[in-house]
């Protein structure tokens, strides 16, 4: 039984969603994180032009605006029950720093770790190499994108810190099983979890 259902059968007489935030007439409810701030693009929508929308949107640094019925999106890092504090700060780093990835020695260095430590650290608690589970970050981002907004794969190929559109193509084909646009043509499943997607094979070949 989800939680919906259980809430429900609680508290009789109300009606519950998985959705990120509800207006409904004068009742406002919403998750945690930056949702409050889409609510308010949302309200914001219901009475004013698009463009004083986007203009609040960009004075805030809001990349878009979600939809009442996405899903919400859990850092990869705060999943993990129990994650060992270097790894917690580089997982953290890696989320912050998608558009521009960071390089490896760099991560390792802010955490006062050396390169080879940091690839242990990694294959101990992830099963993983750095490398990898920063492109899963990446790919994972670039099919959120790709499903639920209408940004070009140009424009999510630049904010997924990828080169080209060739070579995000290719690496996309080579992770999901299929290329950027025939998988945006395929529509949000309704039980669409983006982070169920599979870490490549171990001994892979990244293109960074």
């Amino acid at each position: 039984m989800g939680l919906p259902d259980a809430a429900d059968r609680a508290v009789p007489g109300i009606d519950f969603n998985t959705h990120l935030y509800t207006i409904d007439r004068d009742r406002l409810t919403c998750t945690g994180g930056t949702v409050p701030l889409h609510m308010m693009l949302a309200m914001l929508a219901k009475r004013h032009p698009q463009s004083l929308v986007d203009g609040v949107a960009d004075m805030l640094v809001c990349e878009r605006h979600r939809g009442d019925a996405e899903m919400q999106v859990i850092p990869m890092w705060s999943r993990k029950v129990e994650v060992q504090p270097k790894l917690k700060e580089v997982l953290q780093l890696m989320e912050a720093n998608l558009e521009e990835p960071l390089p490896l020695q760099d991560l390792a260095e802010y955490v006062q770790l050396s390169r080879r430590q940091l690839e242990r650290l990694f294959l101990k608690h992830l099963h993983s190499t750095p490398s990898r589970y920063y492109l899963k970050l990446r790919l994972d981002r670039a099919r959120r994108l790709l499903k639920q907004t209408s940004r070009s794969i140009v424009e999510i190929t630049a904010m997924c810190g990828f080169v080209s559109t060739t070579h995000f193509s290719r690496c996309y084909r080579k992770y999901m099983g299929v290329s950027p646009k025939s998988d945006r043509a395929q529509g949000v499943p309704e039980a669409y979890q983006i982070f169920e997607s599979e870490l490549p094979p171990e001994g892979a070949e990244l293109a960074n």
